[in-house]
């Protein structure tokens, strides 16, 4: 749904957004691989990590990262997030659209 007064779709996914907001497990109903974004406090600054579990026991770990306002992360190529906080949805530019698993 657009609006005429701001110009904007309140429905899009933003690249602006706390990362505490996206922190736990995520599921893809396309088939791209399950992640886990969590916060390691074990370091100075808290920084956020993604972890992708492409087969049962296969996990990759990468920083979440971010220049000039927008979040990515870089594994085997750069992959930038956005987030719609309406709908709770997660996207990544390279693997398409992730839902909140429940605990």
């Amino acid at each position: 749904m657009y609006s005429e007064t701001t110009g904007t779709n309140p429905l899009e996914a933003k690249t602006e957004f706390a990362m505490d907001d996206i922190t736990g497990r995520w599921k893809s109903r396309e088939g791209a691989p399950d992640i886990r974004i969590y916060r390691n406090s074990d370091k100075k600054n808290g920084c956020f990590f993604m972890e992708f579990a492409f087969k049962a026991g296969e996990m990759f770990r990468c920083p979440v990262k971010k220049h000039q306002g927008i979040r990515y992360v870089n594994l085997y190529g750069v992959m930038s997030l956005s987030y719609n906080t309406d709908n709770d949805v997660l996207q990544l530019s390279a693997y398409g659209k992730y839902y909140r698993v429940e605990d």
